[in-house]
């Protein structure tokens, strides 16, 4: 937990996009359904692909804090996001 408040936003979703980008490829399987799932600080992160352009077959988040905490006011909220959200 000591190490969530160091990440950032934007370095994060790099890093998931790299991920989402290799599934996709020939190296990483050519995944054709991709889903993002998270508990806690991850379910915050995976309501947020929702709206990440990344298209997601569906994304889960177990106790995501859609409204966000106030330990972290930086910290984009998922709820903020809802009108881009788009999986399918």
């Amino acid at each position: 937990m000591s190490q969530v408040p160091l990440t950032k936003p934007d370095t994060l979703q790099a890093d998931i996009a790299a991920a989402v980008s290799y599934l996709r490829s020939a190296d990483g399987g050519q995944v054709k359904s991709l889903y993002s799932m998270g508990f806690c600080f991850g379910g915050a992160l995976s309501y947020l692909q929702a709206a990440s352009g990344l298209n997601y077959t569906g994304v889960i988040g177990f106790y995501g804090w859609p409204l966000g905490l106030k330990r972290w006011p930086d910290r984009p909220k998922p709820i903020d996001a809802v009108d881009r959200y788009k999986c399918g």
